[in-house]
């Protein structure tokens, strides 16, 4: 049944999927797996801050934002550096 493997199965009491570094449960094997990327060291370092990332997206991100670079642009115009403020202007 497709209701059954919905977001609401997080509130479940049964977690099964547990981090093998941490030991945190997880209900939801996605949430693992984002929980997963967060604990691995960081491995894209921004030699001008020192500031590091462990994905590729974030280390692009943080670049352009040193760069002046905007990327996510409005059809008003409007140019932004990260994507979550264009979602917040529109």
């Amino acid at each position: 049944m497709a209701a059954s493997l919905s977001r609401c199965s997080a509130h479940k009491e049964s977690k099964e999927f547990a981090c093998e570094t941490c030991g945190r449960s997880f209900a939801i094997m996605a949430d693992l797996s984002a929980h997963m990327t967060q604990d691995q060291e960081a491995t894209f370092k921004y030699d001008t801050c020192g500031h590091e990332m462990r994905r590729r997206d974030q280390y692009d991100d943080h670049m352009a934002m040193h760069l002046g670079a905007k990327k996510h642009a409005c059809k008003c115009g409007k140019t932004y550096t990260h994507k979550p403020n264009l979602f917040r202007h529109q």
